[in-house]
């Protein structure tokens, strides 16, 4: 079980968020009640509009938010977005795109902010409704669908870099079983496999031969797939492939 997915279900639990919010603020003091947050915001210049903005705006707080308990993460993005819109005196109001009656409340809007968290499970749902909210209700999102396509999925990506002839770490993508164990019959080893969302160098594995590659190809595209460090969610009929860049101590992306 890992330590991500424990994670969630301390957090599913308010007594055991309790404790393990004072556990975290002690550990890795990323969590800031409202004064620390305030003086950690104005570090960054104000961005001010020119003119008055009559949009009104819903602001997602994110899932796995810790303002129940009065404090936020370092990390987190809605805080950010919330003092652009103080600052710019637009108004806005909190919005729950989870609860059963989003598309009724996201009609209040003019304009829905919501930085999707980055798993798989919270990409499909947040694609889905954004989609809904942009192209049925007709509402403006900010990130747009479009943006959250290849946001955190590294094949949607892929794609782009290659249509668009960005550079990229030479990468090899496919669906097709026969082709992805002809590719590793004849690539230069080792090779990096990844899964197509993960991040923090989660779902990267180095893979050192082409038996291990095999082995992992034959998982891959089986009737379970291949199990990732999400429970719920197996690589399943696909590979990502990319050739090993020695010495590479770190990459950026930029979206």
């Amino acid at each position: 079980m890992s330590n991500m997915y424990l994670r969630d279900i301390v957090l599913s639990n308010s007594l055991l968020k309790k404790i393990y919010t004072k556990y975290r603020s002690k550990t890795t003091n990323d969590l800031m009640n409202s004064a620390q947050l305030d003086e950690y915001l104005q570090q960054a210049e104000k961005v001010l509009l020119e003119g008055k903005s009559n949009v009104v705006v819903g602001l997602v707080k994110g899932a796995d938010s810790y303002s129940d308990l009065g404090l936020v993460r370092e990390r987190d993005y809605y805080p950010k977005y919330e003092r652009f819109l103080k600052d710019n005196d637009i108004v806005y109001e909190y919005y729950n795109p989870l609860l059963s009656n989003w598309m009724e409340e996201a009609e209040r809007f003019d304009l829905i902010i919501w930085h999707t968290n980055s798993d798989p499970a919270t990409q499909m749902y947040a694609g889905d409704k954004i989609y809904t909210i942009e192209n049925v209700l007709n509402i403006k999102c900010f990130p747009s669908f479009h943006e959250l396509w290849s946001y955190e999925n590294k094949i949607n990506s892929h794609y782009q870099y290659k249509a668009f002839n960005l550079p990229e770490i030479p990468t090899f993508v496919s669906y097709c079983k026969n082709e992805a164990m002809n590719y590793v019959k004849g690539c230069k080893f080792p090779i990096i496999s990844k899964i197509a969302t993960g991040s923090s160098s989660y779902g990267v594995e180095k893979i050192e031969n082409k038996q291990q590659a095999l082995k992992m190809i034959d998982a891959a595209f089986s009737y379970k797939g291949l199990k990732t460090y999400f429970p719920y969610f197996a690589q399943k009929d696909y590979v990502y492939f990319q050739e090993f860049i020695d010495g590479a101590e770190y990459d950026l992306r930029v979206i």
